[in-house]
């Protein structure tokens, strides 16, 4: 009785074993590889004794089975250990097979998938039951593990929830591309913006500090030959204290305060581009204060550099340059009008020499009042606005009575005939104040400046120690 054939994987092992097991039934084959049942030794190896003929196993017994070319790996024998391994070499004593026949297939016809997901025309090469090659491995299918109950509704709960978050990137996308974008031309502001009404500032006045105003008409009786005008107001509470508040008086360069809010404004409106570039004519250079008047014509600079000269050193060919950029003198006090500045009024440009462009310690204290609770100008444009008046080179008049701490945005003005500050003013124990002072005095009398000061100092004391 010969051998089994050498085992190769699992389909050759049950092979061989079956056609082993039926040898041994049939009383042709030995009880264990050795030793047969007459008790004689069967050779298992070609070294001992070579088989003359192949062994012709019994057709009635055999199982159809699969047969493929058996690799020329090393094998070693399936019920002995540490046998030594067999090449399939042709080696004397193994049983020989017959070649492996490839199933009828029809002409054009396309197997199953295989392992690799792709579809192959049958008839050129024979293939198994899965659709592979005879010869190529078999490519097993893993096994998916059960998912255990209690994980059931988190598994579905986050795939509702990705399913959500894709479902809500598709619909952001949609409605973006959907949402027209506005033009340059039609730009609006990027925060809302209270519009002022004539007659706010009244309205918005507390009670009047009586104390506080007592202060001040003793210190103006101390200069008679000067004829103030004043007012203060306390931004939180509204309340006030009052002198001359209504008699019109030159502005100077205080008129510059209402033409920076007017471009801020037209910049919240999207006119005006903060980096627009403003060419610098002839027509705009004056005298006065300022460099720009020593410039060459052609000179270009950005808006907000030129409205910062404006205020920083009350350059006049500045303050030309912005209001020419914003329509004129005309467009100006339209706007004036609409914040309810009825006696603010734009007369001539500037350096205006005669004082024929006017206001009120009214009107410019109810402006700045509007300014810090944000009816005219957005926060961007507020907080721009309040840092360059901040910058004001002029420190000689309100800034002088302020102690320690202190922080003031301002802007004078000063003529022939007239002196003048005006300001916002921050306190170190939280108080926010406004503070106008305008001062006719004889020509260029500077008992002006000591009046401005005393003030300042008599304002600042009574909020600090209130």
């Amino acid at each position: 009785m010969s051998n089994p054939p050498p085992r190769r994987s699992s389909r050759y092992e049950s092979w061989s074993r079956r056609q082993w097991r039926t040898r041994l039934q049939a009383g042709t084959g030995s009880r264990s590889p050795r030793q047969a049942v007459n008790s004689k030794v069967t050779p298992i190896s070609s070294r001992r004794r070579r088989r003359e003929g192949p062994v012709n196993l019994p057709t009635t017994q055999r199982r159809r089975v699969r047969r493929e070319p058996m690799l020329g790996s090393s094998v070693p024998f399936p019920s002995r250990r540490g046998t030594r391994s067999y090449l399939h070499r042709g080696v004397p004593g193994q049983i020989p097979l017959p070649p492996p026949t490839a199933r009828p297939s029809r002409p054009g016809s396309q197997s199953r998938r295989s392992g690799s997901g792709t579809t192959r025309k049958t008839g050129s090469q024979p293939q198994n039951r899965t659709g592979s090659a005879v010869g190529t491995p078999r490519r097993r299918r893993r096994r998916r593990l059960p998912v255990p109950a209690p994980l059931l509704p988190m598994l579905y709960g986050a795939r509702l929830a990705i399913a959500g978050i894709g479902l809500s990137a598709v619909a952001g996308t949609l409605m973006a591309l959907w949402t027209p974008v506005p033009s340059e031309g039609s730009l609006e502001p990027r925060e809302s913006v209270e519009t002022a009404t004539p007659g706010s500032l009244q309205r918005s006045l507390g009670r009047e500090l009586t104390d506080l105003t007592g202060q001040l008409q003793e210190l103006v009786a101390e200069y008679p030959d000067l004829t103030p005008g004043l007012m203060v107001v306390d931004v939180t509470t509204g309340d006030y204290a009052q002198m001359g508040q209504d008699n019109p008086f030159s502005a100077a360069s205080t008129i510059k305060i209402p033409i920076l809010v007017a471009f801020f404004q037209a910049v919240d409106a999207g006119q005006v581009r903060l980096d627009e570039p403003l060419r610098l004519e002839e027509s705009h250079i004056a005298g006065g204060s300022g460099r720009l008047q020593d410039e060459v014509p052609g000179l270009e600079l950005s808006a907000l550099q030129v409205a910062t000269l404006m205020m920083v050193e009350s350059d006049n060919t500045a303050t030309n340059l912005i209001i020419d950029r914003l329509g004129g003198i005309a467009a100006l006090n339209d706007r004036f009008r609409a914040w309810g500045m009825q006696e603010t009024v734009l007369e001539d440009w500037l350096p205006d020499l005669q004082g024929t462009n006017q206001t009120t310690p009214r009107e410019l204290a109810g402006l700045l009042g509007q300014i810090e609770r944000g009816e005219l100008l957005s926060m961007g444009s507020r907080d721009r606005l309040l840092r360059v008046m901040m910058m004001t080179e002029n420190d000689t008049l309100l800034p002088q009575g302020l102690g320690t701490g202190a922080v003031i945005a301002h802007k004078t003005g000063n003529l022939r005939g007239v002196l003048a500050d005006a300001g916002l003013v921050d306190v170190p124990n939280g108080q926010r104040y406004v503070v106008v002072a305008l001062v006719e005095r004889p020509e260029y009398d500077d008992r002006a400046v000591e009046l401005i000061q005393e003030l300042s100092a008599r304002v600042y004391g009574y909020f600090v120690n209130e």
